[in-house]
């Protein structure tokens, strides 16, 4: 195993390696376009609950304050704001799952590609005799 070996060994790797990175940055341009159309989606459903959960209270607080009797009116109000807050929480439970499933995706393909580094970091080393990933044609020295 000579100098022209490990010169083809090295190239070799670094092709491969450079393949690799070109896949996993792909594949985390594809994550992060995941994760910015969730993060629109988050949004969108806070604002359009947001603004329905409005428009909801202010309709029924105006209905119930025309149609009740006094002695009524704080119950009813009572229990509309009760209702509102807990369907608002809801919606907004469903926030941190979304993000973290996309979190989760991206944190995938970082660590995929820091293994790939440390992968080919270990087979350049000179004192590395890993010499698998050529093939067997290729050993001839």
């Amino acid at each position: 195993m000579g100098l022209r070996h490990d010169w083809r060994r090295t190239k070799t790797l670094l092709a491969h390696g450079g393949e690799l990175l070109l896949l996993r940055l792909q594949l985390l341009r594809l994550d992060m376009g995941v994760q910015l159309a969730q993060a629109a989606k988050i949004a969108a459903l806070v604002l359009a609950a947001a603004l329905l959960l409005m428009l909801a209270l202010v309709s029924v607080l105006v209905v119930a304050y025309v149609l009740l009797p006094p002695q009524a009116k704080a119950w009813v109000f009572g229990g509309i704001a009760l209702f509102a807050a807990l369907a608002a929480g809801l919606v907004l439970r469903r926030v941190p799952v979304l993000w973290r499933q996309c979190r989760a995706q991206t944190a995938h393909t970082l660590a995929a590609m820091r293994d790939d580094f440390h992968l080919l970091q270990r087979h350049l080393r000179p004192d590395s005799h890993d010499v698998e990933i050529l093939p067997p044609e290729q050993h001839k020295d």
